[in-house]
């Protein structure tokens, strides 16, 4: 099951690669189960992921993960990381392919939109603590998103922007860190899932706000502008980020 899984991710790679920059390699796929994750790397010669190495984590890992990080343990390669439930159907490879996405900005953006941003902490936007209970955050976001829906490009960054006057600057750097980290790799998860004639991911969590609003917000915002700007992703850092930003860091 795991090998077929595998073979499928490299198969739809060799469609894909050609028509998306970060998809320029096969990144490592690391399952996880409980506190390990056995770790493959795809070996050119063989056309195969190959069994690299198992290493322990101090954090278990639920059957559904679908992640992406360096892993110290192997060399601070970025890896893809997946729950042994993930791996049982074919479809899930699209979470591969947004993992990709994330282990691209990693190796080539992260390090220096986070500098830009003076975040020093390489964990600091999974562990800081955003107030998604803020009534000025519901009210005005949840319309800069529905706004985005009506391709209101302009009226949505208007609104954002007075919510962004009523919050302090580490907030305003979450949100906007997370809209490109997670909100590009969403863009391009539902171009592929267009490609392959699959429906699109537009999920976040309602009304209970949590991170998953960034993904979406993120996603139409580049649905929106992606033809007027660079296909580069700090150009697309700073499209996002030059209204708020800016003349603050």
């Amino acid at each position: 099951m795991l090998e077929n899984f595998l073979s499928n991710v490299i198969s739809n790679y060799k469609k894909i690669n050609k028509l998306y920059p970060f998809f320029n390699k096969l990144y490592p796929i690391g399952i996880a189960e409980f506190n390990t994750i056995s770790i493959y790397e795809y070996n050119e010669i063989t056309n195969r992921y190959e069994y690299a190495k198992k290493v322990t984590m101090k954090k278990n890992f639920s059957d559904r993960t679908a992640a992406s990080f360096p892993v110290q343990e192997f060399k601070y390669k970025a890896c893809c990381i997946l729950g042994k439930e993930i791996v049982k159907s074919k479809i899930n490879m699209i979470y591969v392919f947004h993992e990709f996405v994330h282990c691209y900005q990693y190796e080539n953006y992260e390090m220096l939109i986070k500098k830009e941003l003076n975040i020093d902490k390489m964990m600091w936007d999974i562990y800081y603590n955003f107030d998604y209970s803020n009534k000025y955050f519901i009210k005005y976001y949840l319309k800069s998103v529905l706004l985005l829906e009506q391709n209101m490009v302009n009226d949505s960054i208007l609104m954002k922007q007075e919510l962004f006057e009523k919050l302090n600057l580490n907030d305003i750097k979450y949100i906007t860190f997370y809209e490109w980290k997670e909100g590009y790799a969403r863009y391009y998860e539902n171009t592929i899932r267009k490609d392959f004639g699959i429906k699109e991911n537009h999920y976040y969590n309602y009304p209970n706000l949590d991170s998953t609003i960034f993904y979406e917000y993120g996603s139409l915002y580049f649905n929106a502008i992606y033809k007027k700007i660079e296909k580069n992703l700090y150009e697309v850092y700073k499209n996002l980020s030059h209204h708020y930003l800016q003349p603050k860091v």
